[in-house]
């Protein structure tokens, strides 16, 4: 397993890209989709097997886990860069909005609001939403 204290998270993404260019030149936009989709059944399909405790030991499951989420994550960066942003940039954006969330002291929308911001009903709905999602 690679050592990621000491990986440059910019050059690897760098090189990632060059490789993908040299390698898939012709690839369609949705192609890395389908292929990261592909690799979340493969982690899916690890994790169940791991917790099964079947087909294969504890560290064959692992190490499959492991490298289904690099290959997703490689599969997300050709996606990004084919349709026109950074993976930088996608995960920059995403983590603004999520690090705001604390779905502890506000498990209705995961967002502080002023008491009495929402009208009765828009709770009841969020209330409802939020049951049928358990």
């Amino acid at each position: 397993m690679v050592n990621s204290v000491n990986v440059d998270w910019r050059k690897c993404i760098w090189e990632i890209e060059q490789w993908q260019r040299k390698n898939f030149p012709d690839a369609k936009s949705y192609q890395p989709l389908l292929g990261a989709v592909e690799e979340l059944g493969e982690l899916a399909h690890s994790h169940l097997k791991q917790e099964q405790g079947i087909r294969g030991t504890w560290l064959d499951h692992f190490n499959a886990k492991v490298d289904a989420v690099g290959d997703v994550i490689i599969y997300l960066i050709h996606y990004c860069r084919l349709n026109g942003f950074s993976y930088d940039e996608a995960l920059t954006a995403a983590w603004g909005q999520v690090r705001e969330r604390n779905w502890v002291e506000n498990p209705l929308t995961g967002r502080s609001e002023e008491p009495f911001t929402r009208s009765i009903s828009e709770l009841a709905r969020l209330e409802e939403e939020s049951a049928q999602k358990k």
